[in-house]
């Protein structure tokens, strides 16, 4: 999808359209978990959330995808646990 985007308009719309939920809804978690008190309170929600995305989209697509197994898991460990740090590190 990633490499069709670059030249069919069509893929690329939808594509956009697909980040800018993730986006709309991790800004959404961020800003709730605010409020309730599990994420970071210093955080600006929705550039956080921009990177955090992108971040994890092109991770994806440049280490996981042609990763073995193994490989695989430790990635997804690291994302995990800058994603986890991120957002929740210090909180109760």
């Amino acid at each position: 999808v990633v490499d069709s985007a670059a030249y069919d308009e069509s893929i690329r719309r939808q594509f956009g359209t697909l980040v800018a939920i993730v986006i709309s809804q991790l800004t959404g978690h961020i800003e709730r978990g605010q409020v309730e008190g599990f994420v970071r309170p210093e955080l600006d929600p929705r550039p956080t959330a921009a990177w955090l995305t992108w971040m994890a989209e092109r991770g994806l697509h440049l280490f996981v995808a042609g990763a073995d197994r193994e490989q695989a898991e430790r990635l997804l460990t690291a994302l995990t646990d800058v994603t986890w740090n991120t957002l929740y590190a210090g909180v109760r």
